[in-house]
């Protein structure tokens, strides 16, 4: 059985237009189930209509550790909306999206 647990991030929006190839977001995470929250980094590059980069939240995520960064690989074509899924990470299956202004 699978359980999701909610996080919200807030670093504000992925911006990345045409121009914009590479770029660190900073803000910060909070558990909306468990309370919990902290610091997070973004680091993102965009390349051949790809995402590449990490996601790191520090602090006690879902009551646990402070885990290592998250490395994902995604389509993202700038313009557009899309969905996105990073299988088998330390904290399981992380799903989202991001708007065609880029919000994530």
């Amino acid at each position: 059985m699978k359980t999701t647990l909610g996080i919200i991030i807030t670093c504000g929006s992925l911006l990345l237009g045409q121009s914009a190839r590479a770029a660190v977001y900073t803000g910060s995470w909070k558990n909306t189930t468990f309370g919990s929250s902290g610091a997070l980094k973004i680091d993102v590059t965009l390349k051949d209509d790809r995402a590449k980069g990490s996601l790191d939240l520090d602090g006690n995520v879902f009551g646990g550790i402070d885990p290592p960064a998250i490395p994902f690989n995604f389509p993202f074509k700038p313009g557009k909306s899309g969905t996105f899924n990073v299988s088998g990470t330390v904290l399981g299956d992380l799903a989202g999206s991001y708007t065609k202004n880029g919000d994530l």
